[in-house]
């Protein structure tokens, strides 16, 4: 093999490899941005800073019976001893929008999560809270109790039947 047919090779194999990187699924690269600051947790009851809004849209995201405001679903949650789904996701993320368009709207999916406070949080625009959670990549779903420890967490796209076992371990969970 010449030198030059080596070269060639060696190129093909690493635009190969940097290819199948980019494809491989979401993490936090996401579109540029400034790095999220490292904050200190705080216990999750926490009512956000003062000067922090709130942010509330009509229901989260375009999914009827989610919320986007975690603090307060986390307050209803406590005082009716129940317990929380966060997920949290990005709009860019394809896993995130198939998860949403798939799963979460299934009827078996919807009626399992009747008795659970349903939180989307946009990392994007809630970065504290995502670093709060250690959020490693999108989707993450995080079951929480009534008080907010985690129970159950899943990274990544999980099918109608995973999802549905990630809930049942979430319910059996103290």
């Amino acid at each position: 093999m010449t030198a030059r047919v080596a070269k060639v090779w060696r190129t093909g194999a690493i635009a190969l490899a940097l290819g199948a990187s980019l494809v491989a699924g979401c993490d936090l690269a996401g579109p540029p941005a400034a790095p999220a600051p490292r904050v200190a947790p705080v216990a999750p009851h926490m009512p956000p800073p003062p000067g922090v809004a709130r942010q509330i849209l009509p229901p989260a995201d375009g999914m009827p019976g989610w919320s986007s405001d975690f603090h307060s679903a986390l307050a209803s949650a406590r005082q009716s001893r129940r317990k929380v789904c966060v997920d949290f996701s990005a709009r860019w993320c394809p896993p995130c929008k198939k998860l949403k368009d798939e799963v979460l709207v299934s009827p078996g999916v919807r009626n399992a999560m009747g008795d659970f406070e349903r939180v989307y949080v946009d990392i994007e625009t809630n970065r504290e809270l995502a670093s709060r959670f250690q959020v490693s990549g999108t989707p993450t779903i995080v079951f929480l109790s009534s008080d907010g420890n985690e129970l159950a967490r899943q990274v990544g796209f999980v099918d109608e039947q995973g999802f549905m076992k990630l809930v049942n371990r979430a319910r059996q969970s103290n």
